[in-house]
């Protein structure tokens, strides 16, 4: 090219921009537009033209949802049943391979006594983590309404070096998938309406933001929370059971703790006001398993250590709010 010469791209005729008006964008940017619709829809898009036909396999996001996950709106025509969803999500991800992801969102109900449909869904969590996605949302029920059964998550780690956001609705948990240590890029952990019943650790040391709202512990055991990089926490209306324990939190800058009127906890004494009767057999008063002491010979030590204080001591900003006037157990 001779100096001062400039190139000129060729003219497209207004009629081409008219007939496909992403025809100038490039594909990376198409399959981003696509990340935004739900799967069923972004797949629809091959019968476009020629070069739309593979274009979704290469999609940054996946959003999976049926006509029974009332949070967002689906076409009338898409998938009626779960089989037909379960039949095209394993065609889906078998078509994609391991292309990655950013984010991925499973939304629907599995009903009560599907239970043949439980391992297709864990798998595909597991391919899903396997194609490199940075942030996953799952709000699985096990039933038609929204305060139904909690779908359990299988009991295996979730191990992933580039998953950075978790966020869980209407799930059951166990100490091994809350095991998140195989997760050193995991920040913000989100869980809603968890069922907490069979944890007795969350353990993360690379969370930074923690939300459990609306939540089921155990009546037997406390769940402990050891995320020591955490700066902030939001623990909001635990529905039932012991209130977790909480971990050394150094680096906390701000925490909001409530216990709403719809609590209904085991941390509680019958038998005093002060929340401590002195009843070696009262269990809102005295150690059980889960806790910071649970040596029955050492109520003394037991009685001086606080369930969520002693977590919260570092906090900047705290908000402490029992709207039931529930006496936290101390020790």
């Amino acid at each position: 090219m001779l100096p001062g010469k400039t190139s000129k791209k060729p003219a497209i005729p207004a009629s081409a921009a008219v007939e496909d008006p992403f025809g100038l964008l490039p594909d990376e940017v198409i399959q981003h537009i696509l990340s935004f619709l739900p799967a069923q829809q972004a797949v629809r898009t091959c019968v476009l033209a020629q070069r739309w036909r593979c274009l979704w396999e290469g999609a940054t996001g996946l959003r999976i949802t049926a006509p029974n996950a009332p949070e967002l709106p689906v076409a009338p025509d898409d998938l009626a049943t779960l089989g037909e969803l379960r039949e095209f999500v394993d065609h889906l991800l078998l078509l994609r391979w391991h292309a990655p992801l950013d984010t991925c969102l499973l939304m629907f109900n599995v009903p009560e006594d599907a239970d043949a449909d439980v391992p297709h869904v864990n798998l595909w969590i597991r391919h899903v983590i396997r194609c490199q996605v940075r942030r996953l949302q799952l709000s699985i029920s096990r039933e038609d309404k929204a305060e139904g059964l909690h779908f359990y998550v299988d009991n295996l780690p979730l191990v992933s070096r580039h998953l950075t956001r978790l966020e869980l609705t209407d799930t059951g948990l166990n100490d091994s998938f809350l095991d998140l240590s195989g997760c050193p890029l995991l920040e913000d952990l989100e869980i809603y309406n968890g069922c907490f019943v069979c944890v007795k650790r969350i353990l993360s040391n690379s969370v930074k933001r923690l939300t459990i709202e609306g939540s089921i512990f155990s009546d037997n055991i406390r769940t402990r929370i050891d995320v020591p990089s955490i700066v902030s926490l939001r623990l909001e209306d635990p529905s039932w059971g012991r209130t977790p324990t909480l971990g050394n939190m150094p680096l906390l800058v701000e925490a909001f703790v409530r216990f709403g009127l719809g609590t209904e906890s085991m941390d509680h004494c019958d038998n005093s006001d002060s929340g401590d009767c002195n009843d070696d057999q009262c269990e809102g008063c005295y150690a059980l398993e889960g806790d910071q002491s649970n040596d029955s010979t050492n109520n003394d030590t037991n009685r001086n250590r606080s369930v969520l204080l002693q977590g919260l001591s570092e906090a900047k900003s705290l908000v402490l709010i029992d709207d039931i006037q529930t006496i936290l157990r101390i020790g």
